[in-house]
């Protein structure tokens, strides 16, 4: 048990302290593997940010006036746009509620001339 602890940890670099620094010793093949372990982890990496963006196209949000409210470059929501989205919005929903005032103002006079009308011809 206590020869595979040691022969455990000779797999692994030795550090050495020289005055105030640490150096790290290893073998040329140790040296080499974790070059192509880095070299590996480094491509996955950038295989699985290209696979990230390609969903992420895709899962752009659009809101009700079809406008982007999620920018793939951006990793947080564009609130300018949002801001002036909702006034629009908000801008919009106050001319159509000026129309309908307009409308049932429009409706009222009619209905007070139909009646105005109704009593003059039962005189």
């Amino acid at each position: 048990m206590i020869l595979e602890a040691h022969l455990a940890y000779c797999q692994y670099p030795k550090v050495k302290k020289i005055n105030q620094d640490s150096v790290v010793i290893m073998t040329l093949d140790q040296g080499k593997e974790i070059n192509n372990t880095f070299l590996q982890l480094n491509n996955k990496i950038e295989s699985l940010k290209d696979t990230i963006f390609y969903y992420n196209k895709f899962k752009t949000k659009y809101d009700s006036l079809n406008k982007e409210i999620y920018l793939k470059q951006d990793s947080f929501y564009n609130w300018k746009w949002k801001y002036e989205a909702n006034r629009n919005t908000y801008y919009n929903r106050e001319t159509e509620v000026q129309k309908d005032k307009k409308y049932d103002f429009a409706q009222k006079l009619i209905l007070i001339a139909i009646i105005v009308l109704q009593f003059q011809s039962i005189k």
